[in-house]
């Protein structure tokens, strides 16, 4: 779902939900003007970022660096989450770069932010040394937050996903089957996209053309 999509879904559910209490007060439901902007609506999506440069003046720096997703040798990308200052020690021991973690340009993360031109093209290169899974099994066992990134494809296949039923097969006319997501909380998509001009008709006889 779009954007302003799910902002006009979230503003129609609460313009409801507010004319439902008017009418448990007693009072008629009042008609409400929805503005769905579609810029405002992309907006509110970045409102963290907006409101923090907003706030410095500037785009902050990087959190946590270097946590983030490196390319290991067998092509696929695992994700690595660094909370702590220690994970950083940790890490470097289980890429096997412990002279890396002593460097005084990376002792903390507002260091390791700064520098962070000359930190990631090292690390880069040593995930690039061994396959993903090896290196899952290598942060995990180290007791790290690290996992493979999934494709679309991955997820699919996923052990969990299948079981949880979290995509459903929806027929859709002139194109196929497709598996689509379960919406959290309602469910699977029950009913396919209508076709071009399915209901130009019934639309028009309602508005009286």
């Amino acid at each position: 779902m779009s954007p302003p999509g799910i902002s006009a879904f979230a503003a129609v559910q609460a313009a409801l939900a507010e004319q439902t209490r008017d009418r448990v007060s007693g009072a008629a439901p009042r008609p409400r003007v929805l503005d769905v902007s579609l810029m405002q609506s992309a907006a509110a999506f970045l409102g963290f970022n907006i409101a923090d440069q907003g706030l410095l003046g500037r785009a902050a720096e990087p959190p946590n660096v270097p946590a983030g997703t490196y390319q290991g040798s067998c092509g696929h990308w695992v994700m690595v989450a660094l909370l702590r200052e220690p994970d950083f020690v940790q890490m470097c021991a289980v890429l096997e770069l412990p002279d890396l973690s002593r460097d005084p340009r990376f002792a903390t993360y507002v260091d390791r932010g700064r520098n962070r031109e000359a930190l990631l093209p090292m690390l880069r290169e040593a995930f690039l040394r061994r396959p993903v899974a090896e290196w899952v099994e290598r942060f995990q066992a180290a007791r790290m937050l690290c996992d493979r990134v999934n494709t679309p494809l991955d997820w699919l296949a996923d052990p969990h996903v299948q079981a949880v039923g979290a995509a459903v097969p929806l027929a859709q006319p002139g194109l196929g089957t497709l598996p689509f997501p379960a919406l959290p909380g309602l469910g699977p998509w029950s009913v396919p996209a209508p076709a071009l001009g399915e209901h130009t008709a019934e639309v028009l006889a309602e508005l009286g053309l």
